[in-house]
């Protein structure tokens, strides 16, 4: 019986030593950001300390404890207080955590591509937030400008980028503020009509789409992967001989589309240049 406990103390152990390994491993390669969005990343920071020391407990019970320390085996309760007897259970259970670990140390990461995109589908502007207009925006500054200087400071920033929006001849859209600057475009197209637009994506082809269109997406992300959306413009153009997931810097003319009964907004391409991946090749919604 206690050889049985000391076993799981220092199996438990390992594994959440194992996670604290994974983890600064991601976060020392920079490779988190595959995972979750940078907003997240202190939680990760505070999992690692709190693996490290719930991984030192255990490995501190398999050397001060015993069965009959752990628990009272005569408390004649009618309950099994010992750890299960199963080794068939016990594997099963173990191998849950012990193979995430493993192949995430030893395994390359992938990033999400063309095909997960058309397992979700494509957010090309038609279920976008509403922005409504640069008044609205004062709106809402003036409204929340009493519940805290962070909702304060954001929205005052959002108003800043809304109004360099509207007000510019050509939109160079950076990766920082990309998912709001589509959102903008989306909801106030009649805006942002025959401007000139640039941004940087991946080659996407939904299935039925003529040889001439394809969307230049980037995947946006709210919290992690999971959640993930494709965010992009329908474009149309000399695009061809472009295939999926290739990476392209792109430069046209806004107009607006049908697409699935909405009307979105769409691209004029003018020049389209092929570009190495990105280092970070996901947006991230604020």
């Amino acid at each position: 019986m206690k050889k049985r406990n000391i076993n799981h103390f220092m199996i438990r152990g390992i594994i959440l030593l194992g996670f604290t390994i994974l983890l600064i491993r991601l976060v020392l390669t920079g490779d988190l950001k595959f995972f979750i969005a940078p907003k997240m990343a202190p939680l990760t920071y505070f999992s690692i300390v709190a693996f490290l020391l719930m991984g030192i407990g255990q490995f501190w019970k398999n050397k001060t404890t015993n069965d009959d320390k752990h628990c009272d085996c005569n408390c004649k309760c009618g309950i099994d207080h010992g750890t299960s007897n199963s080794g068939k259970k016990s594997i099963i259970i173990y191998s849950l955590f012990i193979i995430p670990i493993l192949t995430g140390i030893f395994f390359s990461n992938n990033t999400l591509d063309s095909a997960i995109a058309a397992n979700r589908g494509v957010d090309l502007g038609n279920k976008m937030t509403n922005l409504n207009t640069s008044k609205s925006y004062n709106s809402n500054i003036s409204q929340f400008s009493n519940s805290g200087q962070e909702t304060y400071d954001v929205l005052n920033k959002n108003n800043t980028i809304y109004n360099n929006l509207v007000n510019s001849k050509k939109i160079t859209v950076n990766d920082d503020y990309f998912t709001f600057t589509m959102n903008t475009i989306a909801q106030r197209l009649d805006l942002f009509l025959r401007k000139e637009i640039e941004y940087d994506g991946f080659v996407y082809r939904p299935d039925g789409f003529p040889h001439n269109q394809i969307v230049v997406a980037r995947f946006g992300i709210y919290c992690c992967i999971a959640d993930a959306n494709i965010v992009g413009l329908l474009s149309t153009g000399n695009v061809s001989n472009l295939k999926d997931n290739e990476w392209v810097k792109v430069d046209g003319i806004l107009d607006m589309t049908h697409y699935q009964g909405a009307v979105v907004p769409a691209l004029r391409i003018k020049t389209i240049q092929k570009i190495p991946k990105p280092s970070d090749p996901y947006v991230y919604f604020k």
